[in-house]
């Protein structure tokens, strides 16, 4: 059970959901999904400007995704503990803050840790997603999701060429400080516009964090089994199975949670890590 708060008490939020908000929700994640990928076109320029060794200049993007698979293990379980709209805060602050010291980053060390933290923030869509689908009406909740991955995987697959295009211009620092200053801007507009959410039923840090890893496990082991390797080899198969499995992604959360899930949250958690896995591997190949 959650509870939906505004400025003046109890938010309509948890009865209805204005097309506005979903828009924000899908714009918001597209926009920090989108830090994931900005490295991968800029990985030769920031390699050169900033004195990385041939052996080392991977590090840029893979610090990135290092970041961001420690936070869905370590950051996502604190959902069911923390109010789900200062968490959103925290972490937009923190790639923010990261984004910035990427801009600045004068030496390899300092940009790799500045891209660990941009990774580690942008687990902000792990606390978003299923904040839209807690948020949205049982009727319309699939579609409430799924207009709010639509907004998630746009931001995925424009991040690379804007963020070749902006260093193009202006250099590869651009693209950092640009979005530092569109993470501060999405976290004062969620500050006043989001309600803001208070999971209710809790369970011990150490329990969900068993539970996220049990989760991974599952997860991984689930695709494995039935059989979504494609012919290249990868764990997730070829590009038709990551959309038809992306795509049933928000329809199996939607059903988990009509069929009267004793664990709402977890069940929501888990089908984000999921689906944005399915997206980011589909689209990273």
């Amino acid at each position: 059970m959650n509870t939906f708060a505004g400025p003046a008490g109890p938010s309509a939020g948890a009865n209805t959901v204005s097309p506005w908000l979903v828009l924000l929700l899908a714009t918001a994640c597209g926009f920090i999904a989108a830090n994931m990928y900005y490295a991968q076109p800029l990985a030769g320029p920031i390699s050169a400007a900033l004195g990385f060794s041939q052996g080392t200049t991977g590090l840029i993007v893979t610090m990135t995704q290092v970041g961001c698979g420690m936070g869905m293990l370590l950051v996502v379980p604190l959902g069911d503990l923390f109010e789900n709209r200062r968490l959103a805060l925290i972490l937009l602050g923190i790639i923010a803050i990261a984004s910035l010291g990427a801009a600045l980053a004068f030496n390899p060390l300092s940009f790799l840790i500045a891209a660990w933290f941009i990774g580690l923030g942008t687990v902000a869509v792990h606390v978003l997603v299923p904040y839209a689908a807690h948020m949205a009406p049982e009727a319309v909740r699939g579609r409430v999701v799924g207009n709010v991955m639509s907004g998630l995987l746009m931001g995925i697959m424009l991040a690379r060429p804007v963020a070749s295009f902006v260093a193009s211009l202006w250099g590869w620092h651009a693209i950092y400080l640009l979005s530092a200053a569109v993470m501060a801007a999405l976290a004062v507009l969620l500050l006043f516009i989001l309600p803001s959410r208070r999971p209710e039923a809790k369970l011990p840090y150490a329990k969900l964090l068993a539970n996220q890893v049990r989760t991974r496990f599952a997860t991984d082991w689930g695709l494995s089994e039935t059989g979504a390797t494609g012919p290249t080899g990868n764990r997730y198969g070829d590009a038709a199975g990551h959309s038809c499995m992306a795509v049933a992604g928000p329809q199996n959360a939607v059903f988990t949670l009509e069929t009267g899930s004793a664990d709402r949250q977890e069940n929501m958690q888990a089908f984000a890590n999921t689906a944005l896995e399915l997206l980011l591997a589909n689209l990273s190949k």
